[in-house]
């Protein structure tokens, strides 16, 4: 009769791979093992290790994020806690509140996986939970898929932002995708042109300033908000002028077509 297997005890939890562990297990030191083009079998191995510790990285926010909701779900803390908030602060020196940001961002992200993960980050999910928390996680994939297919457009939690705010009181997938690239054709956004080639119609660019559609919405939402931003706009053109003053080594440029441009901007 073979050897039977003795169980683990509560006090032996089986030890799971952490990112520590595959620190550890780089290679050092740091130095190239061939000189040829191709990579070989065992910097192949390297560059996999290391590109696996770099993904940990990116997908830190929904693995923990996860993690924090199996344990206060299940309240696996309680063997050495009497609460969620008591565990998070005395393990980990995390507030409650940013354990909360954590747990409500993870879903929107494993929902993204599908359509990759290449440039997501927890400051672009957390745009994405108030819309996630009224219409579903499908909501927050259809205007980050929207955002991240256009063309020119930085995939960033400020443009996110102005794209959720975009959506209407209600939702359906193709009048937030209509909605979505409405916004992201306000913002103006070109792709750059050759030095020597460009062409600029400064009062287009002038006109195109505000986002006209993204700010009717946050006036809608929050008209203080709406009215603070036209006011740190005004401050930024007088502070563009003052530094293009001091460029000019104080000439500036107050022609009248200049000003007119931005006065029309700003009214607009």
């Amino acid at each position: 009769m073979g050897r039977q297997r003795t169980p683990r005890t509560a006090a032996e939890p089986r030890r799971l791979r952490t990112a520590a562990d595959m620190a550890k297990e780089l290679p050092t030191p740091f130095r190239p093992l061939s000189d040829s083009p191709v990579l070989i079998d065992d910097e192949q191995r390297q560059l996999a290790a290391c590109e696996a510790a770099i993904e940990t990285l990116r997908v830190a926010f929904w693995a923990a994020g996860k993690a924090l909701q199996i344990v206060r779900d299940a309240r696996l803390y309680r063997t050495r806690y009497e609460s969620f908030e008591e565990y998070c602060l005395d393990r980990w020196d995390m507030q409650r509140r940013y354990a909360d940001r954590l747990i409500q961002a993870w879903p929107i992200a494993e929902a993204l996986s599908p359509i990759g993960l290449k440039a997501v980050n927890e400051a672009q999910v957390r745009e994405l939970v108030p819309l996630a928390g009224r219409y579903g996680n499908e909501a927050a994939v259809t205007v980050y898929r929207t955002v991240a297919e256009a063309e020119f457009v930085p995939l960033t939690a400020s443009v996110l932002r102005g794209a959720v705010a975009a959506i209407g009181d209600a939702f359906s997938p193709a009048a937030a995708v209509e909605q979505v690239r409405r916004y992201l054709d306000s913002l103006g956004i070109e792709p750059a042109e050759p030095e020597g080639e460009r062409v600029v119609d400064y009062t287009a660019k002038a006109a195109d300033t505000i986002p006209r559609r993204w700010l009717s919405t946050l006036a809608r939402q929050d008209r203080a908000a709406a009215v603070a931003y036209l006011d740190e706009l005004e401050r930024q053109v007088a502070q563009a002028r003052r530094e293009l003053a001091e460029a000019d080594g104080g000439g500036g440029d107050g022609s009248p077509g200049g000003q007119r441009a931005d006065e029309d901007a700003l009214s607009a």
